[in-house]
């Protein structure tokens, strides 16, 4: 796997400084195309007119508002984007801006599906259920890197793999060499109970270039969330490789605070694939 195109989406808010700079310092790091995306809301349909309705001129100030919200989303992120491209964008060797109008979390999908990651914000799932991260990650078939609000490494010195053997975190781990073979310490973190059978992942890692130490916790299957997030914490790693399970796994698996608690446990980034 290699990072040759990634793409990020601009949503006018205050998350949009964070996941510009985490995805032009991994175009930098490994020279690849930026590609830049604000989706703006398609135009809702205008109400149906009724002489002296008082519903009438409430829905077309609500669709006025709309309008102006939606204009000002699109003016902060084409804002955001060209102060960054005045500077920092330069020295990339390829950047584009693209312009998509329709649903986000789709059109999102729609164009990471030719990327080899998607960045976005870390979610606040207490609001949204961590809904744009969720349908972007199973709609585009793409890994996405959850950023937080603050800054982080160009470079992940320390990253941590939370594996279980199973399908689709073997897939992240693929999806994170080159960022694993970047690393200084790589640690491959495995809860399970003492009858699980997991495959050693550090032959593999080994000949891809990655030296990694495997640290397992014996945990029950209703505590292995709890020490999961515990072992994550007192590791501390600059990035997190996660497997999101199948068939919205953010939706059903674990609720809305769990996963937040997990996402929670690692300050830095969240690397998650589908």
């Amino acid at each position: 796997m290699t990072l040759a195109a990634i793409l990020v989406p601009l949503q006018g808010g205050q998350a949009d400084a964070a996941v510009l700079a985490a995805g032009a310092g991994l175009a930098r790091r490994f020279d690849a195309a930026l590609d830049v995306l604000h989706v703006e809301v398609g135009d809702l349909s205008e109400p149906q007119l009724f002489d002296e309705s008082a519903c009438a001129g409430f829905a077309l100030g609500s669709l006025e508002r709309d309008a102006a919200w939606r204009r000002d989303r699109a003016a902060n992120a084409r804002r955001a984007y060209d102060a960054w491209q005045a500077d920092a964008g330069k020295r990339l060797r390829a950047v584009a801006w693209r312009n998509a109008v329709g649903e986000p979390a789709a059109e999102i999908s729609v164009h990471g599906r030719l990327a080899d990651l998607v960045v976005l914000p870390k979610p606040d799932l207490t609001e949204d259920g961590g809904a744009l991260l969720d349908q972007v990650l199973f709609g585009s078939g793409r890994p996405v890197l959850a950023v937080p609000a603050t800054p982080i490494a160009e470079r992940p010195r320390h990253v941590a793999i939370a594996w279980n053997g199973g399908v689709t975190v073997s897939r992240a781990m693929q999806v994170a060499l080159p960022l694993l073979r970047d690393a200084e310490t790589v640690t491959v973190i495995t809860i399970a109970d003492s009858e699980a059978k997991i495959a050693d992942p550090r032959p593999y890692l080994s000949a891809h270039g990655v030296a990694a130490d495997w640290r397992r916790v014996t945990a029950s299957p209703s505590a292995e969330l709890g020490a999961l997030r515990q072992a994550v914490t007192a590791a501390q790693p600059d990035l997190l490789v996660l497997g999101a399970g199948r068939g919205g796994w953010l939706r059903r698996l674990i609720a809305p605070r769990r996963l937040q608690a997990l996402l929670d446990s690692s300050i830095g980034p969240v690397l998650l694939t589908a």
